[in-house]
């Protein structure tokens, strides 16, 4: 069964990034990786008042794959922002960013 949409109904372009295991992970101690946790809780909630950032959490049951963050800023500004995150800065995770197109003000209702 194939279902087709109208152009417009994914009329927004988004920049997908995945939280990956980074080359020092699992290296870091208790105290540490909480302050980094903190940090990257701080980070992700100054993307989203930012109006940069649109979606954000953790993934499960993907083995390297610890989380996810939708941009609604271009590819490069959304890498830009996502390795400046404390969690990438230290080794903990990596980045990976792709474009992704989908339906326009998709995070609306994930900010009401």
């Amino acid at each position: 069964f194939l279902l087709l949409l109208a152009p417009s109904a994914f009329a927004a372009d988004y920049s997908f990034c995945f939280l990956k295991n980074g080359p020092q992970a699992g290296q870091q101690d208790k105290n540490r990786l909480a302050e980094l946790g903190a940090a990257h809780m701080k980070h992700i909630n100054d993307m989203y008042e930012a109006k940069a950032l649109d979606g954000a959490g953790p993934v499960a049951q993907w083995p390297g794959t610890r989380g996810i963050f939708l941009f609604v800023v271009p590819l490069p500004e959304a890498e830009k922002l996502g390795n400046q995150d404390p969690m990438v800065r230290s080794g903990e995770m990596r980045l990976e960013c792709h474009r992704w197109q989908g339906p326009g003000r998709i995070g609306q209702r994930y900010r009401e």
